[in-house]
Parts: structure tokens; C-alpha cells; sequence
């Protein structure tokens, strides 16, 4: 079966995004205070990832086809 790009409910193209957290980490100074300095590191385990249709903003679910294609999977909001 050929594949076919997913497409929104309205009809237009889904693209796929993919948002990773950055962890920002503060010391708490000796007044109770957060720190100014921080460290920061990406965190990979949790990312948020989604199909998105730029015409009327609705976001799915990202699915996998047998071929580990993506496909459009449920509606999220």
C-alpha cells in the first residue's frame, strides 16, 4: 500500500513536532532565595510528541504504521 502523508480532519497536512524539556537547575541561597547561577540540562526521557495541522491548530496523536512510518493517530485537543 502506498503511503499517504497524514492529513487533519479540515484536510490539510499534519507536521511533526517534538518539544524536550530543559531542566534548570538553582541552589537556594542561605537567605531562602533561588540562585541567580543555575546549571541546565536537556531531558530526553519525557518528550512531548505530536502531529499538528497549521490551519486550525488541532494536534494528534503520532501512531506507527507496520513499516514504522508515522500515521495519524488519535486527536488530542
Amino acid at each position: 500500500m502506498k503511503y499517504q502523508v497524514p492529513v487533519c480532519v479540515c484536510g490539510n497536512a499534519l507536521r511533526y513536532e517534538k518539544e524536550m524539556t530543559i531542566e534548570r537547575i538553582h541552589r537556594i541561597t542561605k537567605h531562602g532565595k533561588i540562585s541567580k547561577r543555575y546549571s541546565s540540562k536537556d531531558n530526553p526521557l519525557h518528550p512531548l510528541e505530536y502531529l499538528l495541522c497549521d490551519s486550525c491548530s488541532k494536534r494528534f496523536e503520532v501512531d506507527y504504521d507496520e513499516r514504522d512510518r508515522i500515521v495519524c493517530g488519535e486527536l488530542r485537543f
